[in-house]
């Protein structure tokens, strides 16, 4: 097993597609590994049992993970796990673009940020534009809010979450409502829109 590692770690550092070099998978571990040859080049490679794949900052870990070479495609399905520095995701599938930087994940999404937690059916994220897409039965846990919305838009680099479609939530002393929100997460303000409601809870009030 460790020879198969190993050989796997020094083709995956990179590879030439139309005479460019671009970054690849840095390694890839399993119970099982299998690969497919075409004319002496790697074509595809497939992990099942506890499979993982390394990739820059990025970790995928899964029951199954199947990686084309030639487009840096990864495909991950059962108990998914992806780490990166800044957030920790769990799903049931994902599909990644590696080379554009982009990631769908669906089937009961967990993503855990810094004092951030989302669940959603559904998740894209795009990386080159810093962007995260949460959409289906989306709940927010942010230090005592708890909200819940049809769709949530995180914009990671200006700290900027939109939350549409059916918002309604609260913390300890309000309970909130609307079709639109927005919540700055430096400066910890929020904007209902559409339909904006706010009460403030009684004291006693769960």
């Amino acid at each position: 097993m460790s020879i198969f590692i190993l050989l796997f770690i020094i083709i995956f550092i990179n590879h030439a597609v139309n005479g460019e070099l671009i970054e690849s998978v840095q390694g890839m571990w399993a119970e099982i590994l299998s690969f497919s040859l075409e004319d002496g080049e790697l074509v595809e490679v497939i992990g099942e049992g506890k499979a993982e794949v390394n990739y820059l900052d990025y970790k995928i870990e899964g029951d199954y993970i199947r990686y084309q070479v030639q487009t840096s495609d990864i495909h991950s399905k059962g108990n998914v796990c992806m780490n990166t520095e800044d957030y920790q995701l769990f799903t049931e599938k994902i599909s990644a673009k590696l080379e554009k930087g982009t990631f769908a994940a669906q089937g009961e999404v967990l993503f855990r940020g810094s004092n951030l937690e989302v669940h959603s059916d559904k998740l894209y994220i795009e990386e080159k534009e810093e962007l995260m897409t949460f959409a289906g039965n989306v709940i927010l846990e942010l230090n005592e809010i708890k909200a819940v919305a049809d769709t949530l838009i995180y914009y990671s680099a200006n700290k900027i979450l939109f939350l549409e479609g059916n918002v309604s939530g609260e913390n300890e002393k309000i309970e909130f409502s609307g079709n639109k929100m927005e919540i700055n997460l430096e400066t910890e303000q929020i904007k209902l829109q559409d339909g904006a409601g706010m009460f403030l809870k009684a004291a006693g009030d769960d």
